[in-house]
């Protein structure tokens, strides 16, 4: 008879008790419920921080408006009636305004409105609209349900002397709900001063009046592909758009894709402005209803400010540190038009985590050649080796399944690196410039001077991947922007300045490339065009065609390189009565690919046109009137 044996088992082979388990469960929980809680909290931090900036936004724009009134709207203060216009200010108690434990008189007029000179209640409608209502309801569309309140003030400051004080106060006061409920506020407080010896104080600004307002901008250049589909057009039948991928019922009828690009600005009159910017790249997509809002993915953009004007400071700081970005893998979406089943179908995606650097100062050099102490603002963006990621694109599977043939519409390589962006924007008051900068004369009231280059990988137009080539023909594509000789990748870049030294200096212009183009004669099928800065022509691409036996495509192109250009305006030599302004831009290059289609009972074209935007910049300078002027 067998004999049943009984094993025990050791403490540390029997595992767990269920005792065990729960407590360990519990313990889990715990961490996933306090890691979630610090999640939504700095997610509240972040949102709560992005509208306190933008009521900063909206507060300086309210300052800023009312001291470009005449000083002789601007001493009248408030409409007489602004308290009950507004429906009651709880700020406001018998004539006061009570804020951050600081008290004022206010300033309102009852002057009648038939009167030449008149109060804010008309002069700033821009400001408190044709009621006399001293608050803007404003609203950013990027803050989806967060109303600001901007209440704007006129108050009395300084002593009067012959019967009128020689500054009144302003203050700008904005409020709002945070996602919390919680009220929210912010408060600017500033002090504009009477002209004194030149200028009309009936009709200019009480800033304008005496001094002299200088300007700079500059963008790097960016890459935009469109695509879209229509019907072949034939005699007396014109082109009807159609969606891109006619067998899947996907009502998208264009699509585009825009590269990432920097940019830079200066604002000065009594006080100095800098504003460096990374503008990250996205995909839109458009369907055929004209009330449907274009699919936007991307297109983020990020800011740093900096001003000399130490009454703001708190708000835009004099040197803040800088902003260092680089976005997440998920934070733009690739665009798919099509289903895998599809003959046909797209994919497209900017170069959205490219890493981009923003340095804004009016303390420290924010660049080399710029002096510590000179108001300036640059804006970097680097390459990213990534060839999704780092790169913009715009694809066309062609053939159902897993493995399609890919055809590149248009895409900026990056694996190999050439891609920066940079833009730049500077005040020079006490100290020049150099050769790199301009502004190498400081005079008077200095010079504004703005900057931009882009280096760029190579632009790839109609490649196919693979070994795959048209018809055994263009096996480097339809058309490739590249560098040749004396650079190394395709490059411009743009200089502008403007100042009492420089009220007609010349912008400089530089761009360096080549295109290579399918033409189909001599040894290697490829003509090529050297790109400078004045280069202007147009070329086209010689006919090529590829099937796979199902699928026919039969492609035509047309390249259209445009010249740097500039123009100035301000026929005045002094730019007293005019100001002197000038716009400058590296050129633009246009590739116009027309993809004819055959498959089954389908015959249409799809047209891709891409756009490489040269760097561009602007410089304005307005001299303050003189004595006894208008």
């Amino acid at each position: 008879m067998p004999r049943i044996r009984r094993t025990k088992l050791s403490d540390r082979d029997q595992g767990f008790s269920m005792v065990e388990l729960v407590v360990a469960m519990v313990i889990i929980a715990l961490v996933l419920m306090l890691l979630i809680g610090i999640q939504i909290s700095a997610l509240t931090s972040v949102t709560e921080s992005r509208e306190r900036q933008q009521a900063t936004a909206f507060a300086n724009e309210a300052i800023e408006q009312m001291r470009a009134l005449p000083w002789n709207t601007l001493n009248r203060g408030l409409y007489t009636g602004f308290h009950s216009a507004s429906g009651f200010d709880p700020l406001v108690t018998g004539g006061q305004l009570s804020v951050d434990g600081r008290t004022v008189n206010l300033i309102n007029d009852a002057t009648d409105l038939s009167e030449p000179v008149i109060p804010l209640y008309v002069d700033g409608a821009s400001r408190f609209g044709s009621a006399g209502s001293h608050i803007q309801i404003r609203r950013d569309p990027s803050l989806a349900g967060v109303d600001f309140y901007v209440k704007s003030y006129v108050f009395a400051e300084g002593s009067a002397v012959g019967g009128e004080s020689p500054a009144v106060g302003l203050a700008v006061v904005v409020e709002w709900f945070d996602r919390s409920g919680n009220d929210a506020r912010t408060v600017l407080w500033s002090t504009a001063y009477r002209g004194g010896g030149c200028g009309d104080l009936s009709t200019q600004p009480f800033l304008g009046a005496c001094q002299a307002f200088l300007e700079s901008s500059a963008t790097s250049g960016t890459v935009v592909t469109s695509v879209s589909a229509a019907t072949i057009a034939e005699l007396g039948v014109d082109a009807v758009p159609i969606p891109l991928t006619p067998d899947s019922g996907v009502d998208q009828y264009s699509i585009s894709m825009r590269s990432a690009g920097v940019a830079a600005t200066s604002t000065s009159q009594q006080a100095t402005l800098v504003r460096g910017v990374l503008q990250y790249g996205g995909t839109t997509g458009v369907t055929n209803d004209p009330d449907a809002a274009p699919s936007e993915y991307g297109y983020a953009l990020y800011e740093l400010l900096a001003t000399d004007n130490t009454a703001v400071a708190g708000d835009v700081p004099t040197n803040p540190a800088d902003l260092v970005d680089s976005q997440g893998v998920t934070s733009e979406a690739t665009r798919t038009v099509g289903h895998v089943g599809d003959h046909v179908r797209f994919r497209a995606q900017s170069d959205y985590r490219r890493g981009g650097v923003v340095d804004a100062s009016s303390q420290e050099s924010c660049m080399s050649g710029i002096t510590a102490g000179t108001s300036c603002a640059i804006a970097t963006m680097t390459n990213l080796a990534n060839d999704t990621t780092g790169s913009g694109y715009i694809v066309v599977d062609i053939g159902p399944g897993n493995s399609p043939q890919v055809l590149r519409l248009s895409r900026r390589l990056a694996e190999s690196g050439g891609n920066s962006d940079t833009a730049w924007a500077a005040r020079f008051t006490d100290h020049a410039g150099t050769a790199s900068t301009g502004c190498q004369t400081v005079g008077g009231a200095g010079c504004a001077a703005a900057g931009a280059s882009r280096t760029m990988a190579d632009l790839h137009i109609g490649t196919l991947l693979g070994s795959a080539t048209w018809n055994g023909e263009a096996a480097s594509g339809i058309a490739r922007l590249e560098g040749r000789t004396g650079c190394s990748f395709y490059r411009d870049s743009v200089l502008v300045q403007r100042g009492a030294a420089q009220t007609d200096t010349v912008p400089t212009i530089d761009r360096c490339g080549q295109i290579r183009y399918w033409t189909g004669l001599g040894a290697t099928g490829y003509s090529t065009l050297a790109v400078n800065a004045s280069t202007d022509t147009i070329v086209y691409t010689a006919p090529v065609q590829w099937t796979n036996g199902t699928v026919t495509i039969t492609a035509t192109g047309q390249i259209q390189v445009s010249p740097g250009r500039h123009d100035a305006v301000g026929a005045d030599a002094t730019c007293n009565t005019e100001a002197c302004a000038v716009t400058a831009t590296a050129g633009n290059i246009l590739f116009v690919v027309a993809y004819e289609v055959e498959w089954s009972s389908h015959h249409y074209v799809v047209t891709s046109v891409t756009t490489v935007n040269g760097a561009s910049g602007a410089a304005l300078y307005k001299a303050a009137p003189t004595p006894g002027g208008a």
